[in-house]
This record gives structure tokens, sequence and C-alpha cells, in this order.
């Protein structure tokens, strides 16, 4: 009878690793963050890149850096997926997984690594906005010029 014999495994190493960039990913593992001792919270979370399908780990962190300041890499990564709850409030963790988002990948040795998450632009009346009325009144009237609408947007013939 023949049957296969441990040999000690294979002396390659991976190979796959994508060049330093922007990527798309899907949520394919997430745990709920746990508390370390230093009082920082740490998120575990698996990543697909897409389109290769190349699979990353990476561990989100919020809490304190050494030098005392603020940081909330596991709020970046929420608001990567739009997955965000309102201020003070409880993530969904169940709704994590599947859920896309746009990262940085960057090289660290032979390694693939996440460098940070992109937030997409916010929009909406709770967002923040750093323009005032009289510039939106004015792009408006430019792009209403550029398409030969009236400068009058406003509808005069509602029949109610």
């Amino acid at each position: 009878m023949n049957t296969y014999k441990f040999d000690g495994g294979s002396d390659r190493r991976t190979t796959d690793v994508l060049e330093p960039g922007d990527y798309s990913f899907v949520v394919t593992s997430c745990n709920e963050p746990y508390q370390k001792e230093n009082g920082n919270w740490v998120c575990s979370v698996g990543l697909s890149i897409l389109p290769s399908g190349l699979k990353l780990l990476d561990w989100p962190w919020s809490g304190k850096t050494s030098e005392g300041q603020k940081r909330d890499g596991i709020g970046d990564f929420l608001l990567s997926i739009n997955r965000a709850p309102g201020k003070n409030a409880n993530p969904d963790w169940s709704k994590v997984l599947g859920a896309k988002g746009k990262c940085r990948i960057k090289m660290e040795g032979d390694f693939n690594k996440i460098s940070f998450y992109h937030k997409p632009k916010q929009v909406g009346p709770t967002s923040e906005q750093d323009y005032s009325p009289d510039e939106f009144a004015k792009a408006r009237a430019e792009a209403a010029k550029r398409v030969g609408a009236p400068s009058d947007l406003e509808p005069e013939d509602i029949p109610f």
C-alpha cells in the first residue's frame, strides 16, 4: 500500500504580492475589537483585494499613540466601508462582512501591508461643507449655462 510520507514542506516563498497603490477590497472576516492592557482597542480584519483576490490581514487600532496623540484606525476602517454608526454609537459588526472599501497598500519587506483606508467623500446635511451658499449658486448657474438651461431652474408650472 502506497501512502504519502511527510517530507518537510516546500522551501519556496509565496510570490503573491501587489505593487504599492490604491486598491478596492471586500471584507472577508472581522472580529469585534478587544481592549489591550494599554487601553487601546484592536480589531482583526481579513480583506480580499480586488481584482486579484489576494488575501490580507490587518489590525486597525484605536486609542493613543506612544506620543499620547489620539488615533482611531477602527473608525477609519468603518468609514471606508460605509459602516460607521453615529458618533458615540456602537457599530453593527454583523453588517461588516461583505462590505467594500478602498485602501492604500504598501510594501513592508517582502509583504503587502495596509497603509491606510480611504474615507469616501461625505455628502448630505450631516457632512462638513466648506463652501458658501453664494459659491453654490454661482456654480449652479455656470452649470446651467453650459448645458443651455435657463438661469432660473425652479419650475413654474407645478400642477399642485
